[in-house]
């Protein structure tokens, strides 16, 4: 049985501006799909040319919609346009035929001897509902088959650069205003190679636009490549983690909207999780509820999650140097944010402040069961560790006796900047073992000075 919270924020699904030039006739899937990979016979009506550049635009009709896609539909251009015809991306869906369709969309791949990748870059892709069609995909595989997580067998969006999947480099991709359901397994898969603000972000879209029922099987977007971004986003209902921080340097994962995470998850994780091939994520200004769930182990949907199994708000497993600014993180059932030190993460940052939005409104780690921030491990593996006017407050729900925050295994510089905790129904910090930081926890905790 899972039980919730009352909802505190809920996402709103954003309309895009369709900046559609008239004289494009919006196209059928089969001259769609033409478009996108350079073989339309009138493509140059679709295109336009400025010095020694060449764009194209493909806007897909709604007037089958629902498609069905019965092959991967394979990008292979630069300089590229991606677009539903329609006024909000629930005009126009593409929808996965079967279980033997593994991407519904996805970046030309070259795994094979003497392939020469195409290196498409300059991509964007806007105002479309990927609908990965679980359901038909479950049914055709049976659930012993289909309900482990493989995490990577099923794609709705793939957009690789080469390091995991043998497809082409890809320079800068944008997803916006897309919207995400029912996905077999992931959502997802960004990548990238430029850096700075030209880097591939994903933007403005929503998952399981229907509710749970329309959630996907894995994870919403697995992040990757240098500098890449998920900004503004919600994403809710997803069985594993909502962002998985999986591979690269400097990947952003700014003010998105994360809700119900986690949800046929069998060991628990974060709805952020930063993974061990990740170095410098900047994590800031994100809305992350639990909804206080814990599973039971009953079946869910054709499978069985794990028993008293809670999501977390942030997994931190064997990073390098992410930083977390400014995030609310509430409801969760035991702990909000979690740190493995046996696995060797390093140089983390815990701030209240946000260092791009001085006017950001201050958030605060609340209303968790056990743990606030919760540093485990059984091997002296130090981490450094940087508070800065860290909020952790009212933890010790659903019986627990509740510690703001436990530390084991930690060093650095510690608390700067004081801290506001307060309505912790145990200890505001908890020392365990191995802590050697240059600024402990203040003396005086509870002293806050935003309000809280």
């Amino acid at each position: 049985m899972r039980t919730s919270t009352i909802l505190l924020i809920s996402c709103s699904l954003t309309l895009p501006l369709i900046l559609q030039a008239q004289s494009y006739t919006p196209l059928g899937l089969t001259d769609f799909t033409n478009c996108i990979n350079g073989t339309l016979s009138n493509l140059s009506d679709y295109q336009t040319v400025s010095g020694d550049v060449t764009s194209t635009y493909c806007p897909l009709s709604t007037a089958g919609s629902p498609y069905s896609v019965t092959s991967p539909i394979v990008i292979t251009l630069s300089n590229l346009t991606i677009t539903g015809a329609g006024a909000a991306p629930s005009d126009t869906v593409l929808q996965r035929d079967s279980s033997s369709v593994r991407y519904i969309m996805q970046l030309q791949e070259c795994d094979s001897p003497g392939c020469t990748p195409n290196s498409p870059t300059n991509i964007t892709i806007e105002n479309l509902t990927f609908d990965g069609n679980r359901a038909t995909v479950q049914s055709e595989l049976g659930n012993s088959t289909f309900c482990p997580e493989e995490e990577a067998s099923y794609v709705d969006l793939m957009l690789d650069s080469g390091s995991y999947h043998g497809n082409s480099p890809v320079s800068i991709v944008t997803v916006e205003d897309c919207d995400f359901n029912n996905a077999p397994e992931i959502g997802l898969w960004l990548d990238g190679t430029a850096s700075g603000d030209n880097a591939s972000t994903v933007s403005h879209s929503n998952w399981a636009t229907g509710g749970e029922s329309t959630g996907g099987r894995a994870t919403g977007i697995f992040l990757n490549g240098e500098d890449s971004g998920a900004y503004y986003n919600c994403i809710k209902y997803q069985g594993t983690a909502a962002i998985n921080v999986s591979t690269g340097t400097t990947n952003y994962v700014y003010g998105n909207t994360i809700e119900y995470n986690r949800i046929e998850d069998c060991c628990g994780g974060g709805q952020i999780y930063t993974n061990s091939q990740s170095s410098y994520a900047k994590v800031a200004s994100n809305w992350v509820d639990g909804g206080n769930i814990q599973l039971s182990g009953s079946e869910y949907r054709g499978c069985y999650p794990g028993t008293n199994v809670s999501a977390t708000g942030i997994e931190i497993y064997a990073s390098s140097s992410p930083s977390f600014y400014n995030n609310q993180l509430q409801n969760h059932y035991g702990i909000a944010v979690e740190v493995n030190t046996d696995y060797y993460p390093s140089n983390l940052t815990f701030s209240a402040t946000n260092p791009w939005n001085g006017s950001d409104p201050y958030k605060c780690i609340t209303y968790t069961g056990w743990r606030g921030f919760y540093f485990q491990g059984t091997m002296s593996n130090y981490v450094g560790v940087s508070f800065s006017d860290v909020c952790v407050t009212y933890t010790g729900q659903n019986g627990y006796t509740g510690v703001g925050i436990e530390l084991s295994n930690v060093n650095g510089t510690g608390f700067i900047n004081g801290a506001c905790m307060h309505n912790n129904t145990g200890t505001d910090v908890q020392n365990d073992s191995y802590v050697d930081l240059t600024n402990p926890p203040p003396g005086t905790p509870n002293t806050c000075s935003n309000g809280q």
